[in-house]
Formats: structure tokens, C-alpha cells, sequence
């Protein structure tokens, strides 16, 4: 494992590593000789506390969303083209 974060870690320099050892589940401190044995950043002893720092590091390093708001369709015209057409963005020929 050490290897293969020492390659990534070229490849992705900003990137944090989570390294898993479910049989030391119950020992934090061997865990923690573990993670620095292999050069993690962060260590888990069970999938449930991987999920949790996955979720706590994403929300610690996310940006909030930007959301894009589609432009309002006018009533009236949804009337006369119809929705099918209003989404193609054609006209209807009377």
C-alpha cells in the first residue's frame, strides 16, 4: 500500500489518502502506526468510520454548489406552442 500511495501521490499532490485495516478495529493506536507506515493521511479500523471522515472531508473541502436556475417559461406561451415545442424550441404553424 505504501507504494502505490507514494504513485499517487505524484500523480494527485493535493489529495488526501484514507488507509482501511478492518482487523484492527478496536486498536486505534496500532492503527495510527499503520496509517504513518503507509503514508496515509487519515486511517479507519471500520467501514463506518470511513464513511464518516469520507463525509467529513468532503464537506470540509467542497465549495458551496452553484446553482444554475433554467430560465422561466411564460405561461402564454406554453398555451400557443405547447409544451413538446416549447422544449424543442420550435414554433407551431397555424
Amino acid at each position: 500500500m505504501r507504494y502505490l500511495i507514494k504513485r499517487l501521490r505524484r500523480v494527485m499532490p493535493n489529495a488526501r489518502f484514507l488507509a482501511g485495516f478492518w482487523l484492527l478495529l478496536g486498536k486505534e493506536a496500532k492503527a495510527e502506526e499503520w496509517r504513518e507506515a503507509v503514508g496515509a493521511d487519515l486511517v479507519a479500523t471500520s467501514l463506518k468510520k470511513a464513511l464518516e471522515i469520507c463525509v467529513n472531508e468532503a464537506r470540509a473541502h467542497s465549495e458551496p454548489a452553484k446553482v444554475r436556475l433554467a430560465p422561466a417559461i411564460r405561461k402564454e406561451q406554453m398555451l400557443v406552442d405547447g409544451p413538446a415545442q416549447q422544449a424543442k424550441g420550435k414554433q407551431v404553424d397555424d
